[in-house]
């Protein structure tokens, strides 16, 4: 089963948050980008596990 991660930078701290919230679909994964983005948080991206495992090949 393919998992999102929603990874971005926080709007106060400008820190990378790259173990955001995880979602099992990316239809909830795109929802919350989106209020993320709304927050006015940064550079908000959505990964799935199977990318972070070839990034990490």
């Amino acid at each position: 089963m393919i998992s999102f991660i929603v990874q971005y930078t926080d709007k106060s701290t400008l820190e990378r948050i790259f173990d955001g919230p995880i979602f099992q679909s990316e239809e909830e994964a795109l929802l919350k980008k989106e209020e993320l983005e709304e927050q006015g948080h940064l550079d908000v991206i959505i990964e799935s596990d199977n990318d972070i495992q070839l990034d990490r090949e």
